[in-house]
């Protein structure tokens, strides 16, 4: 079996996918640290990968969960995006940078490299897969590789999804258990497109909090009520807000029946 996606006219990367970039807003609006694997990842690579489902480690570079020394050294070294390059996904938990997600490509060929992600179970849905696949992409665009391949499953259903609504043109071919899969890293009027759809999304779904918040904490309400901060609490309080209102002076234990 043969599929090809369509092609649409040639177009630029967008500047919001520059390498450099630290910061991954997700498609619910939260935040991400986005940036390339380094030796110092180790260590935390190893704990993303044990939390990993055998079928997410199957046709990936850490093929079990006791990933040997050697292996986890070679992913966490981003030093040669002519060879190979890793980015990872991290949040804050407690007080370390915990993974959550992971991708990276080796090169196979003059242009061709083979590309890994995977999503820890507890953040799936939130677009980190194709975040740090149009990243992955745009890096190995830079250093003249033309496409990815990728050997999925039959029964990932989720993972062909990915690659097909990425934009990027693919190619599929099939066989016993398997699907490889390949990807135009030329950007396309499609490709950018579909990125484009993904941060609008994503920019909204952030806005939300400022926008329609749950609560509102106002700091310097007086009891004068030509004080600025009680102004603004008032018109919050009597201007239809229906969320939790905070009221913060530290010299009053209420202010008109809301707790300081």
């Amino acid at each position: 079996m043969n599929v090809t996606a369509p092609r649409g006219g040639r177009a630029e990367w967008p500047a919001l996918l520059a390498p450099e970039s630290d910061r991954l807003v997700l498609r619910d609006g939260s935040v991400a640290v986005l940036r390339p694997a380094v030796a110092d990842d180790r260590e935390r690579f190893q704990r993303f990968v044990q939390r990993l489902s055998p079928d997410s480690r199957r046709y990936a570079p850490v093929a079990d969960a006791a990933t040997p020394h050697d292996v986890v050294s070679r992913f966490c070294d981003s030093r040669t995006p002519g060879e190979r390059f890793s980015l990872l996904a991290l949040r804050q938990h407690g007080e370390a940078l915990a993974v959550i997600a992971a991708a990276c490509y080796d090169v196979t060929a003059h242009d061709t490299a083979t590309v890994w992600l995977a999503v820890d179970a507890a953040h799936q849905g939130r677009g980190l897969g194709t975040a740090l696949l149009e990243r992955l992409a745009m890096v190995a665009s830079s250093r003249g590789i033309v496409s990815f391949v990728s050997t999925e499953r039959h029964t990932d259903t989720e993972g062909l999804a990915l690659f097909r609504d990425s934009g990027f043109e693919m190619h599929t071919e099939a066989s016993a258990g398997a699907v490889r899969v390949q990807l135009d890293l030329q950007p396309s009027a499609t490709a950018i497109a579909a990125i484009d759809e993904r941060n609008r999304i994503a920019t909204v779904a952030s806005l939300q909090p400022l926008l329609q918040p749950r609560a509102i904490v106002v700091v310097g309400v007086s009891r004068r009520r030509e004080n600025l901060g009680r102004r603004v609490f008032q018109q919050l309080l009597h201007g239809g807000f229906t969320g939790a209102l905070y009221p913060v002076n530290p010299a009053c234990a209420e202010i008109e029946g809301h707790r300081c």
